[in-house]
């Protein structure tokens, strides 16, 4: 299980930067389930007692809470600047 999460989390690096070179609008969507993915391999490595899992749950809240942020800033921005 753990394997398959990491292959997926450098599978989901790939395509979050791939999508933001293109300018797609699913690469928060992409990033923020990068960091689930990120907090998930936290969650699997707290339980086999390994000292790396720290590491991984700071990753992925840190992408968690910045993509969701920047998406919810942003869609606030536009809508105020609509409604002006």
């Amino acid at each position: 299980m753990l394997k398959f999460l990491h292959i997926t989390a450098v599978i989901g690096l790939a395509l979050s930067i791939l999508l933001m070179y293109l300018d797609n609008y699913f690469s928060p969507l992409s990033l923020y389930i990068l960091g689930l993915v990120y907090l998930l391999i936290g969650w699997n490595e707290h339980k086999a007692q390994s000292k790396s899992y720290k590491l991984y749950f700071i990753v992925g809240l840190l992408v968690t809470v910045i993509t969701f942020l920047g998406e919810f800033i942003s869609g606030y921005i536009l809508f105020k600047a609509n409604n002006f």
